[in-house]
């Protein structure tokens, strides 16, 4: 494994992440290199959502699903990408 993984499961505001904790996306930046242009946009569209951690991997990263829920997972992030929530919404700023 690379220097510095596993990542911590921390959020931005160094507080702990667990599958089944509702963040919110604060960035999408990591996950964006490689993707066509409606995916990165598809993406960028979940920034300031709320999302249920579905699954957490063998190097950190966070893995959530497009749909909201935790039945699935289609994308990853950086734990630092995300805040903690008290609730789930799935809107922006709420």
């Amino acid at each position: 494994m690379p220097p510095g993984f596993p990542l911590a499961a921390r959020d931005r505001f160094d507080q702990p992440v667990a599958v089944g904790n509702v963040v919110r996306i604060l960035t999408v930046t990591s996950c964006l290199k490689g993707l066509t242009a409606p995916e990165q946009a598809m993406l960028r569209g979940c920034v300031g959502e709320t999302r249920t951690v579905a699954a957490i991997d063998c190097h950190g990263f966070l893995w959530f699903a497009l749909g909201g829920g935790s039945s699935e997972v289609d994308f990853s992030l950086f734990p630092g990408e995300v805040s903690r929530t008290l609730h789930w919404s799935g809107k922006k700023g709420a």
